[in-house]
């Protein structure tokens, strides 16, 4: 009889599934799109029963469509054949964030990180970022962010464990679909594993799962919006939101400014009474929440280093051209497209340059990042 011996990762990603749940109990959220697209998808269709406009939905042809990436609505599928609409979208995000922890901590171990270091890089990741929030709360943004950074953190630890080509792109896949700015590092996964061990890694390999997958995505598309390519968002921008008219492009250079301003000069609200720091309801800069992720800059120059600068580029640049900067949300959770490839930077750096001071640091943040996101939950009236 084989007995199970839970790893330190798993006891990590179940402790922190369930200080998510003693905080906010997995409370539906109003905003489970997932549901009723996954809703939609067990009546054989592709449109859902439009509950209002209060969710991301386009109207197209007389039907609404749902507007994210359609990777949640597929892990809820099972849940919503069980359970119709009440199956629990939080809940579902609760359990990706946890998946989220045990693959950070496992991108430590396969790197060679001590026990020391891992435990703090993971922690700051999980606090120090949106992450915390996003899985702990739900809402369809916050599950495709918790989502494509689950599946992100796996493809990473793959890469610097077994690098199994068609694991790497199952998990890689299953980002992009969660948020489709990850299609972008596709090829540079291939690249990465050719450049590790070209003897073991082959094309055939990482394309078999990766092919069928792009198909079924693009059919998918084509049967919504009669083209390939998804356009939902710049769909939404033009139809659901009147600020189009005095700027035409979803994705403009224009927007640069605006969203530099959000990711780096956003401070928290000092009050003279408790909790005396306060993040803003709308946004608060990486500046301050994610600080210790300027330690990936001794990542050094590594093929693995260059892999995922390039990475961290190509899905932080969507971010920084796009109209809007996330609405109500702890922190950026935007970054969350391209935060999983700075933390794998940052392990990098910790593994090439150890130093307490950096490991104090992220543990700081770590605490910080707790603190504030628990008011941001807990105590919203303060937060506006």
């Amino acid at each position: 009889m084989v007995r199970f011996r839970p790893t330190a990762a798993f006891v990590t990603a179940v402790a922190a599934f369930a200080f998510m749940f003693a905080v906010w109990h997995a409370n539906p959220t109003g905003f489970d799109n997932y549901v009723y697209l996954a809703d939609a998808w067990t009546h054989g269709r592709n449109w859902i029963d439009f509950p209002g406009d209060f969710i991301d939905a386009i109207p197209f042809h007389g039907r609404a469509y749902i507007v994210e990436a359609p990777m949640p609505a597929i892990l809820l599928f099972p849940a919503v054949l069980a359970f119709g609409t009440h199956a629990n979208q939080t809940l579902l995000s609760n359990v990706l964030g946890a998946v989220a922890v045990f693959a950070a901590w496992r991108v430590c171990q396969n790197a060679g990180l001590r026990r020391v270091p891992t435990i703090a890089a993971t922690a700051f990741l999980f606090f120090g970022t949106s992450l915390f929030v996003c899985a702990t709360v739900g809402d369809v943004w916050f599950v495709s962010h918790t989502a494509a950074a689950a599946f992100t953190l796996l493809t990473l630890a793959e890469c610097f464990g077994r690098r199994r080509a068609w694991l790497v792109a199952i998990w890689a896949v299953a980002a992009a679909f969660s948020r489709y700015p990850l299609l972008a590092v596709l090829p540079i996964y291939l690249c990465l594993l050719l450049a590790r061990d070209l003897r073991k890694v082959t094309l055939e390999r990482f394309l078999t799962p990766l092919v069928p997958a792009l198909i079924a995505w693009m059919l998918y598309n084509y049967s919504r919006w009669q083209t390939l390519f998804d356009p939902a968002f710049s769909l939404f921008y033009r139809i659901m939101d009147t600020r189009h008219l005095a700027a035409p492009d979803a994705f403009s250079l224009d927007n640069v400014p605006m969203q530099t301003r959000a990711f780096f000069l956003s401070p928290p609200i000092l009050i003279p009474a408790p909790p005396w720091i306060v993040p803003p309801y709308f946004g608060f800069s990486i500046s301050f929440t994610s600080a210790p992720f300027l330690y990936a800059l001794f990542a050094g120059a590594s093929i693995d280093a260059l892999a995922l600068w390039l990475a961290a580029l190509a899905t932080a640049l969507p971010a920084f051209a796009y109209f809007d900067i996330g609405g109500a949300q702890y922190g950026m959770r935007h970054a969350l497209d391209f935060e999983p490839f700075l933390f794998a930077l940052l392990v990098l750096a910790l593994k090439r340059r150890p130093s307490s001071v950096a490991v104090a640091a992220l543990g700081i943040f770590a605490a910080f990042g707790a603190y504030e996101g628990l008011v941001w939950l807990l105590a919203p009236s303060l937060t506006h």
